[in-house]
């Protein structure tokens, strides 16, 4: 997920490349921070995500279900999100937390 609207048309190309390239993800992050994107993941730990300030070009990766965030991603990472759930729910379906997360950056 990137919040493109703090992104200028000079970075649009390198943005597109930063996303879709086949290139390990640390450069791929490292990519989107030279556009000046903050990157945070969204992991078991970190800020609630409704106390972030989204007020920032931002970049947000979504771990997989089973395995969460690869830990080189969490390492590049520049802050980590939670999603406070009820302690009797496991887990959020991958989707469900990207919309949860979207929807805040849009508030």
């Amino acid at each position: 997920m990137v919040n493109v609207s703090t992104v200028t048309d000079e970075g649009t190309n390198l943005l597109h490349h930063a996303a879709n390239s086949l290139s390990p993800w640390p450069q791929r992050i490292e990519k989107l921070k030279e556009l000046g994107l903050w990157i945070f993941t969204a992991e078991a730990g970190g800020t609630p995500y409704y106390e972030t300030d989204w007020n920032c070009g931002a970049a947000v990766v979504m771990g997989s279900e089973g395995q969460g965030v690869r830990k080189e991603i969490l390492d590049s990472a520049d802050a980590e999100l939670i999603i406070p759930m009820n302690p009797h729910c496991e887990s959020l379906n991958a989707a469900v937390a990207a919309t949860i997360v979207m929807w805040q950056m849009k508030q």
